[in-house]
């Protein structure tokens, strides 16, 4: 969407370039700033656009695109738009101070996912994700985020890592996996040594 606002040289209010109260503006009344350079001036984001139900419908498309390409689902309630994908649920919210979307990743759970009462579940912040803003940048993170968790399952050796983050969590995985080995080792050779001197104890 950009960061640019329109706004009127007769009110207060600014807007995103295809509101439709942007196209009451008069041309000798309109200009445009960044978004934060109109709130240091005292403008007021407009009720209608800077909110995350006018993305829903203004990238209509994009999210029709994800749902027939790559099988999501969503479900808008309470001011937050819930996605759910073949490995997991997510949560979209807008931020009107920081004119961005928030996502939201499920937390584990013992439980079966209910998608409709995915408002019931636990999130987390993915902080990784913290500079969109457009819907369809967070979904094109999304399905990123799956594919590699997807391919890092299968145990695919040459993973395409569309993130920094995602090679780092990799790499910490594995290095994990090599420590916990070796503890396997020490206790399993602790175990042994003990098996042996309780045999030696009963002789």
């Amino acid at each position: 969407m950009g960061k640019e606002r329109l706004m009127s040289r007769c009110s207060k209010v600014y807007h995103n370039p295809y509101c439709h109260h942007a196209r009451r503006i008069k041309n000798k009344n309109e200009f445009t700033l960044p978004w934060w350079e109109a709130r240091r001036k005292g403008y007021q984001p407009c009720k209608c656009c800077c909110r995350l139900s006018y993305y829903i419908d203004y990238e209509s498309l994009s999210i029709s695109y994800f749902k027939k390409r790559h099988g999501m689902e969503f479900r808008y309630k309470k001011d937050a738009l819930y996605v759910r994908t073949e490995i997991g649920c997510w949560k979209i919210m807008y931020s009107k101070n920081e004119e961005k979307m928030l996502l939201f990743h499920r937390s584990r759970s013992k439980y079966a996912l209910n998608f409709k009462r995915a408002e019931k579940e636990r999130y987390h912040v993915q902080e990784d994700a913290l500079c969109y803003h457009t819907i369809r940048g967070v979904l094109q993170y999304i399905q990123d985020h799956d594919d590699f968790k997807k391919a890092e399952s299968k145990g695919e050796k040459n993973i395409v890592f569309t993130k920094e983050i995602y090679k780092k969590q990799a790499e910490r995985r594995k290095r994990k996996k090599k420590v916990n080995k070796v503890y396997e080792i020490f206790d399993k050779l602790e175990q042994d040594d003990k098996m042996r001197k309780n045999n030696s104890n009963r002789q």
